[in-house]
């Protein structure tokens, strides 16, 4: 890094607070204490290149950036896997990591990994545990695979030298978000950059969870602990420290903690300043743009100086002489209606434009494949295809005009090219499954509430024992009734009735139109 730069200004002294590169950690409630407007201006006043990624509407703006596309590269060793699945069903994943571990071996793309599933799935013995994982297995990496290929990717990172670039991801899944912020924080730990770089993440508790293991996490951790010999800064974002993995953000040197008014972040906040004298109203009556910074065993409070605020008015809050809302009010650029639609109408344009670049290319290869067909063809094939009187079934008859010895139409030869190929079909066996329902068995029961619409919401295994016990269906009571009623359950999801959702059951879209409801008597 070429220096330090200013955080802002103690307070009440006003002494200028300055800042070496290093992780750093920032916490506060979102709207009430600055977050994103003291992360501008340190990047402003850092003026190094810079990456931050834009997960949803509203946060990390920064007005006047660059804006790039996501990147992304595949892994399929079993952790990256494991993590994966996890961040696409947003829980810590049930599989044995055996599974998985076997499933990934000698694999180099997640289409391998998908095959390997499939294989395993066709060999896996008919109502056996292993065919229930290797189904929902199926079922998860389809998801993902058809999430990815909707997102055009850049080859590599599109960043520039000591520039801000924001790579917005917004309306992404949260699986695919994980994907790019694993592979773009891989690509920056390589090498690929000789400069320091720093990487802004947002709302890091979505990536950095302390429950369970994601794709970014396994980058994320590996940019903490190794990143600084190599100029590599991780600067996090998060309303609190709940959920937030503190093992792996024990690297973070400095801390910028802001308003927080729950007891429970109030003690975390206070358990992580060296300094016992931090009283819990010190956490909870902290104004607009001021953190306690923590730094070793040094705790001081700072009021963090937006890019649009200068020096004379920055002290002059920190003093206290004036309002940090009323220096907002006065000197921060007001964000228009139409300044926000002018960037995602500029958005959307590039998009477009990227698209249709994409659509001229894949014509002019089609055009020259055609032009390529006619000209590397004898003139007596030709000739002869001209006498043809017409195609044979399953032809394509091109219309081309050859240069005669004139250059008027009237001079030019006509012929008629027939171009045989082939259109490859499928013919796909589906296997009906028929369930009879009744009132006599529990199979039946669970059959009519699926077709009365019971499970068109997701519904827990508990809600579902509730509704039978309402019905006259049983006790259900103990957990032996409970795990009964998952493996009925179970079973319809094998079927391709319901599918498994964090650990209840919803009707599956495609289903509807197998459900016959026929009323005797």
């Amino acid at each position: 890094m070429t220096g330090s730069f200013r955080i802002g200004f103690e307070v009440p002294s006003g002494k200028e607070v300055a800042f070496q590169p290093q992780h750093l950690g920032i916490t506060g409630l979102t709207q009430m204490s600055g977050k994103t407007t003291a992360l501008e201006g340190f990047m402003a006043r850092a003026g190094e290149t810079a990456i931050a990624f834009r997960t949803s509407r509203g946060e990390l703006s920064f007005p006047g950036a660059k804006r790039i596309s996501p990147y992304f590269r595949e892994r399929t060793d079993w952790r990256f896997v494991e993590g994966l699945i996890s961040a696409h069903l947003m829980e810590k994943a049930k599989f044995y990591r055996g599974d998985l571990i076997r499933l990934t071996r000698g694999t180099h793309d997640l289409a391998s990994v998908h095959a390997n599933i499939r294989t395993a799935l066709s060999k896996a013995r008919s109502g056996s545990f292993q065919e229930k994982v290797y189904t929902e297995l199926n079922e998860y990496v389809s998801e993902i695979r058809e999430a990815l290929e909707s997102v055009h990717f850049d080859p590599q990172p599109n960043l520039t030298a000591q520039t801000l670039s924001v790579m917005d991801l917004e309306g992404l899944s949260p699986a695919v978000q994980q994907l790019v912020i694993a592979a773009t924080v891989d690509w920056l730990m390589e090498g690929h950059i000789n400069a320091p770089v720093i990487v802004v993440l947002p709302e890091a508790r979505d990536f950095i969870p302390e429950d369970r293991r994601t794709p970014a996490k396994l980058s994320l951790e590996n940019l903490i602990r190794k990143g600084a010999r190599v100029q590599r800064f991780l600067w996090v974002d998060s309303q609190s420290l709940t959920g937030l993995d503190m093992d792996v953000m024990r690297s973070v040197g400095t801390w910028l903690f802001g308003r927080q008014v729950l007891d429970l972040e109030i003690k975390r906040v206070l358990k992580m300043a060296p300094d016992r004298s931090v009283k819990p109203d010190a956490v909870r009556s902290l104004g607009l743009g001021q953190f306690l910074c923590v730094r070793g065993e040094q705790v001081t409070k700072v009021y963090a100086q937006p890019t649009w605020l200068d020096d004379l008015h920055a002290v002059r809050v920190a003093e206290g002489i004036d309002s940090a809302e009323e220096m907002a009010k006065l000197f921060r650029p007001k964000l228009k209606e139409k300044d926000v639609d002018e960037e995602e109408r500029k958005r959307l344009k590039d998009t477009i434009a990227r698209q249709s670049q994409e659509i001229a290319q894949l014509k002019a290869q089609n055009d020259h494949l055609v032009e390529t067909i006619a000209l590397q063809t004898p003139r007596s094939k030709l000739e002869h295809a001209a006498d043809r009187a017409q195609a044979a079934p399953g032809q394509d008859t091109i219309m081309r005009g050859l240069a005669g010895h004139g250059s008027e139409p009237k001079d030019r030869e006509r012929v008629d090219l027939h171009v045989t190929h082939e259109v490859p079909s499928m013919t796909v066996h589906v296997r009906e499954v028929r369930v009879e329902a009744s009132g006599d068995d529990n199979n039946g029961r669970v059959a009519l509430l699926i077709a009365q619409g019971f499970f068109d919401e997701r519904k827990s295994v508990n809600e579902v024992t509730k509704e039978f016990r309402a019905r006259g269906w049983g006790t259900w009571s103990g957990g032996a009734g409970w795990n009964n009623m998952d493996r009925i359950l179970g079973k319809f999801a094998e079927q391709g009735f319901l599918r498994n959702i964090d650990k209840g059951y919803v009707l599956v879209a495609a289903a509807r139109d197998r459900i016959l409801v026929k009323k005797e008597g």
